[in-house]
């Protein structure tokens, strides 16, 4: 069953909002209520900002029990043919299947992913988050 949950708690939401100019950003975040679903969620607006900066350079989000407990999500963004991300996917499991060194498999899966949805969108500049390492 699917279930709407709000973009400051999901790794989907962060990867999606990572990529937007800073005045959508501040658009978006004016509006926003940053409620707490666990202990791990982002209440604080300046902390979830460093978050998203986090994302952008790092090239892909993470929801570490953020929405729930038990449950991690790792996400990266798919690019458009103007370069924007409007979409993204994901990847989610128990906090177990993403300890030690298995979470760079799964990322570089998902690169690949992503990597292949974007350009089948249209995208085809060189984009740094689409070939860095972790």
């Amino acid at each position: 069953m699917a279930k709407k949950l709000e973009l400051h708690i999901t790794a989907l939401g962060k990867a999606l909002l990572a990529w937007k100019t800073r005045e959508e950003l501040d658009y978006f975040l004016e509006a926003l209520t940053l409620t707490p679903h666990t202990r791990n969620t982002f209440t604080d607006k300046k902390l979830f900002l460093e978050e998203l900066q986090k994302t952008r350079l790092r090239g892909w989000a993470i929801d570490n029990e953020e929405s729930t407990y038990g449950a991690v999500c790792l996400s990266m963004p798919v690019f458009n043919m103007y370069n924007r991300v409007n979409y993204a996917i994901s990847l989610s499991g128990d906090p177990v299947v993403y300890s030690g060194n298995k979470i760079d498999s799964y990322l570089e899966l998902l690169r690949k992913c992503a990597e292949q949805i974007s350009y089948g969108l249209g995208y085809r500049n060189e984009n740094e988050h689409l070939r860095k390492g972790n």
